[in-house]
């Protein structure tokens, strides 16, 4: 697995600042859904027994509506939060398809921009 960084490095030396961001966020956005898509296939009976040794997997988990989407779009701002455990938190909700893809989308734009700022020149 490579860091996300030296993608958008690569996107930002290839295509430019603007379109390389939009590139790696596109990119970010479909790789956040098929791991989506994935663990839910695969992964939600197995995990739920964990929800109660976390609390942000807790929320998200027993989360409803609007406020689900928010605490992914949260789980997606705070850096040093996983982008994995954000996607396996998810699909082992209730949240649906669309609500998942807005908020990871927007979630991912400030440290896709941050990692476009390092890698420009």
């Amino acid at each position: 697995v490579v860091p996300s960084i030296f993608i958008t490095g690569a996107n930002i030396a290839f295509f430019g600042p603007l379109e390389g961001f939009i590139v790696s966020l596109i990119g970010e956005t479909i790789g956040g859904y098929v791991s989506f898509i994935l663990y839910r296939l695969g992964f939600k009976k197995k995990i739920e027994g964990l929800k109660d040794k976390n609390k942000l997997l807790k929320a998200i988990i027993e989360g409803k509506g609007h406020r689900i989407g928010f605490l992914i779009f949260e789980g997606r701002l705070i850096p040093f939060i996983p982008s994995g455990f954000v996607t396996l938190a998810a699909s082992i909700s209730n949240v649906n398809k669309f609500i998942f893809v807005i908020a990871t989308f927007f979630g991912k734009i400030p440290s896709i921009a941050l990692e476009a700022l390092i890698s420009y020149d």
